[in-house]
């Protein structure tokens, strides 16, 4: 099946009442975009969206349907659920990290400072993480250490 030339979205409604629009070149643009049914190997658990959903790497989730009931091409916008709502209408991540664990019972001594471990969560959508630095205080940025 062709798509006419016109053609410029696709509006993908799910059985939860949600939708969103999706942009065709965006969807040419990245080999990573698909519309899936199962996952290494196994059919999507219904949680996660089964008996189809759609993944697009670099959006948030509210731009990416479970459970879809329905796939119009168009060539008109239509604003998805979220957007019709205020929500950003791009939903692209953006880099953050967030501090989530002060371990002030395991408060340790090196090289004459008190030091107190902290953890947390470093987050690209689909970029990688390369380094992490924190502070504390005015105190000099420091080099975190990365666990995946």
């Amino acid at each position: 099946m062709q798509v006419r030339s016109e053609t410029r979205y696709l509006i993908i409604a799910s059985n939860d009442g949600l939708f969103e629009t999706v942009d065709l070149d965006m969807i040419a643009s990245d080999e990573r975009i698909m519309l899936c049914d199962a996952w290494d190997g196994q059919p999507i658990p219904f949680d996660h969206g089964f008996p189809l959903r759609i993944w697009l790497s670099v959006l948030f989730g509210m731009k990416q349907p479970k459970w879809i009931t329905d796939i119009e091409v168009t060539d008109k916008y239509k604003p998805g659920y979220w957007v019709e709502r205020g929500w950003d209408a791009v939903a692209q991540v953006q880099s953050t990290s967030v501090i989530d664990t002060v371990a002030a019972d395991a408060v340790y001594a090196s090289n004459g400072q008190q030091l107190v471990p902290v953890g947390g969560i470093a987050w690209a959508g689909d970029r990688q993480i390369s380094r992490v630095e924190l502070r504390v205080d005015e105190g000099p940025w420091q080099e975190a250490q990365l666990r995946s």
